[in-house]
C-alpha cells in the first residue's frame, strides 16, 4: 500500500511517467537482482531513479552486515538474504545521474554502514544536478521499525504538500521528516551518501510538474 501510495506521488505531482515506474510486489532474491541488473542497461547517464523498499531487514552484529528480507527468506538460512553489499554494488553499476534509496524497513539504517535540470533552476540546484549522486533515505536506525509507518506518513505527507518546483532529498528530510517522525515515534530516520555505491556529490531533486 505503501508502494502504491508513493508512485501515485510520483507520477501526478512530480516528472515519473506511467510507463517509468516498475512495481514488484513480495519479490524474491532473484526477483530484485534482476531488475537492478535490467536497469544498468535501461538507464542513461542523464536519468535519475528511486528506488522505494518497504519489506523485512535484518542487522547481523556478529558479522557487522545488513541484509534484506525478500519473500524467499528463511529466517534461519543466511543464504537466502540479500545483502545490503549486494544491493549496494548493483545501484553502482546503474548509470543514472541520480539514484535516491529509501528504505522502510528494520535496521534498514544499515546501508549506511557498509561501506539536466530546466535553465530555471537556481544555480545551487543546477550544481547539485550536475554531480552523481547516491543518496538513502532510511525510516529507522538500527533498531525494529513498528509495523504502522509514521516515517511513510510523513515521507508522502512532505511529497504530497511540497510547493517548491525543485526539492533536494536532503531539504525535505531536514524540514519535513526528521523532527516530525522522532517527535511521533521511537524510530531515527536518516538521510546519508551512498559512498560505496558511487557518490560523489549533489543530491537526488524532486522536480514538480
Amino acid at each position: 500500500a505503501d508502494a502504491v501510495r508513493l508512485k501515485l506521488i510520483l507520477k501526478n505531482n512530480y516528472n515519473f511517467a506511467e510507463e517509468s515506474i516498475i512495481t514488484l510486489f513480495n519479490p524474491s532474491v532473484n526477483d530484485v537482482k534482476r531488475q537492478l541488473l535490467e536497469l544498468t542497461t535501461q538507464l542513461q547517464p542523464e536519468d535519475n531513479l528511486l528506488i522505494f523498499y518497504a519489506g523485512h531487514g535484518i542487522w547481523v552484529e556478529k558479522e557487522k552486515k545488513g541484509y534484506w528480507l525478500m519473500t524467499d527468506a528463511k529466517r534461519n538460512d543466511p543464504n537466502t538474504w540479500l545483502p545490503n553489499k549486494t544491493v549496494l554494488d548493483l545501484i553502482a553499476k546503474i548509470p543514472s545521474r541520480h539514484t535516491l534509496l529509501i528504505t522502510d524497513a528494520c535496521f534498514s539504517g544499515s546501508v549506511f554502514k557498509t561501506r539536466g535540470l530546466t535553465d530555471g533552476a537556481p544555480k545551487a540546484i543546477q550544481e547539485m544536478e550536475a554531480k552523481i549522486s547516491r543518496i538513502a533515505i532510511t525510516s529507522g536506525n538500527d533498531t525494529e521499525v513498528p509495523d504502522e509507518s509514521v516515517f511513510m506518513k510523513y515521507l508522502i505527507k512532505a511529497l504530497s504538500e511540497n510547493k517548491e518546483k525543485f526539492l533536494t532529498a536532503q531539504k525535505m528530510f531536514i524540514t519535513q521528516i526528521i523532527e516530525a517522525v522522532m517527535t511521533e515515534s521511537k524510530t531515527e530516520p536518516r538521510y546519508g551518501t551512498l559512498e560505496l555505491a558511487g557518490h560523489v556529490g549533489g543530491d537526488f531533486i524532486f522536480t514538480k510538474k
